[in-house]
């Protein structure tokens, strides 16, 4: 008995320290957003860095992510991977994603008067539905989830790789 709740509690702890971490980083991400937001609409990133982003952007676009599965199927001789968890895994991720586009309002970077404007004010009304048009579904990001959703899926199914 003391077995399982030793267990019980390591495994209690674990998530006390996930749930940590996590409030941890939505902190640091909403102290630093709008000073990133600024350092990409103003000073524009190096010619380097956007090239970078247009071409990792691929992985969080459907077909990109419909393309490394297929990649992943072709290339796993053992056919040990299970190509419909890599796909439910991205794309649902994607899907999720727009769908909370349609409960939560956020405005593009480009379309906001950065200098004056706080973290809070880039966040429009609850429950937008389609309303707030494309400059305003910015939040949750479906190319970062579905991107996320893929490499998380993929490091499950192929760890070694």
């Amino acid at each position: 008995m003391e077995a399982v709740a030793s267990i019980y509690g390591v495994a209690r702890n674990r998530w006390i320290v996930y749930w940590i971490a996590m409030a941890s980083l939505v902190l640091t991400a909403f102290i630093f957003d709008l000073q990133i937001q600024r350092l990409i609409v103003w000073e524009h990133p190096p010619s380097t860095i956007r090239d970078l982003l247009r071409a990792a952007e691929i992985f969080g676009n459907g077909w990109g992510a419909a393309f490394v599965v297929l990649a992943v199927l072709v290339l796993d001789q053992s056919r040990r991977v299970q190509t419909g968890r890599l796909l439910t895994a991205s794309l649902g991720a994607g899907i999720i994603a727009n769908a909370c586009k349609l409960i939560i309002s956020r405005s593009r970077p480009y379309s906001l008067d950065l200098d004056n404007v706080t973290v809070w004010d880039t966040f429009g009304s609850w429950l937008p539905f389609l309303s707030a048009g494309p400059s305003g579904q910015s939040f949750p990001s479906a190319h970062t989830a579905t991107a996320f959703g893929l490499a998380a899926a993929l490091v499950a199914c192929c760890p070694k790789g």
